[in-house]
Formats: C-alpha cells, sequence, structure tokens
C-alpha cells in the first residue's frame, strides 16, 4: 500500500534521512519517505489516500508555510473522491482498530482486500454505500468523525511520547478512545497545548 499519513516526532525520510519536518509523510512499503525521495523512485503519489486529509498540523511558524488546501472542512468538495473513501478504510480498519466501536466486520473484510490487492470494483461501490450511509444515519462512523478522531488521537499519541506520564494527556486519550470524540471545552484545551488547527467536529452536536 501507498498513502500519506502522520508521522511520529522526529521521523525521518528512509532514503535520504532527513528529518521529515511537516509532521507527515508519503508511506510506501512500510517505510515513510518525502516526496521528492518517493519521486526520485519513480513512484507515483500525487494521486493516493491521504489519512491526514482536511487537517493541519503544524506548529505555528510551519503553518504560514502550508497550503490552505489542508485545513478540514466538513463541506470540502473532494470528501467524495475516491481516495477519500480509501482513506476512511485505512484509518478505520487500520489505524482506529484499538478503539473497539470502530470494528466492522464487512469493513475489516474490504480492508483485508484492499491490502492484498484483491480489491475489486464491487468492494469499491460497496465501500462508498457503506461511507455514505454512515455520513447520513451514525455520525459516529462518517467520515467527518473518523478523520477528525484519526487527527485528534495522532496528536495525542505524538505528546505523550514526549510526556508519557502527563495526567492530563493521559485521560483525554483514554476518554477519546472511550467515547470516539472529544467535548468542545477538551477540544479547545487540546488544541491549545499543540497549535493543532483542525476543525472541531463532534457527532454528539
Amino acid at each position: 500500500m501507498i498513502y500519506i499519513d502522520f508521522v511520529k516526532n522526529n521521523a525521518r525520510c528512509y532514503k535520504c534521512n532527513r528529518t521529515l519536518k511537516s509532521g507527515k509523510a508519503i508511506l510506501y512499503d512500510n517505510h515513510f519517505f518525502g516526496p521528492s525521495c518517493i519521486a526520485s523512485e519513480n513512484i507515483e503519489y500525487k494521486n493516493i489516500p491521504d489519512l491526514t486529509k482536511g487537517v493541519l498540523f503544524t506548529s505555528n511558524t510551519e503553518q504560514s508555510n502550508k497550503s490552505k488546501e489542508t485545513n478540514f472542512s466538513i463541506n470540502n468538495a473532494k470528501i467524495n473522491s475516491i481516495n477519500t473513501y480509501y482513506s476512511y478504510l485505512i484509518i478505520r480498519a487500520g489505524k482506529l482498530n484499538d478503539i473497539d466501536m470502530m470494528y466492522y466486520s464487512v469493513i475489516d473484510d474490504l480492508y483485508k482486500k484492499y491490502k492484498n490487492g484483491s480489491f475489486s470494483k464491487q468492494d469499491e461501490k460497496h465501500l462508498i454505500n457503506l461511507v455514505n450511509k454512515a455520513n447520513t444515519d451514525n455520525l459516529k462512523y462518517s467520515q467527518y468523525n473518523i478523520f477528525f478522531l484519526y487527527a485528534i488521537k495522532t496528536a495525542l499519541e505524538k505528546l505523550l511520547e514526549d510526556k508519557p506520564q502527563n495526567s492530563f494527556y493521559r485521560n483525554l486519550y483514554k476518554y477519546l478512545i472511550s467515547k470516539a470524540t472529544l467535548s468542545k471545552p477538551q477540544f479547545n484545551a487540546l488544541s491549545k497545548d499543540i497549535n493543532l488547527n483542525i476543525k472541531y467536529y463532534s457527532y454528539e452536536d
């Protein structure tokens, strides 16, 4: 599989060993690459799933250099692109699999097919129908919440890398895993700590 994902603190490019300062990179063959390095390998990366799509995850210094296309918006027309559906599949079945309520055997089966290269056009249609139904009937499992949940989960994990004993972060993480959301006050407090620019979303509102 190849897709764009968040990286851990101080992660480095597999090819050039430079620090991946943007906070995200291209995952290919289980290794992270920067754009120029993956391009030098003659690997197409401009039309691939982006698990970070719609979020701005940078410090204030870096933020001014980032494209506005990374801003999270539930009104983004690209929310219905096929790679967004693939991103949903990878996130829900591959990245949020430690959250019990996110498990759904049908999604899990589709993810296994996607990983091993046996994903068919019929599977694609099935995935699109499942996600579209969640977007209207069960917002906990909607694209909006899945992308928001993954970004916040990743943000907390990055904070806990540096401060594993911080009770505030640990309690927020525990709450997030059990509820698949944060309250607005929790989100606001977290955003202040990490310069995280994500449009708040809650399926409970």
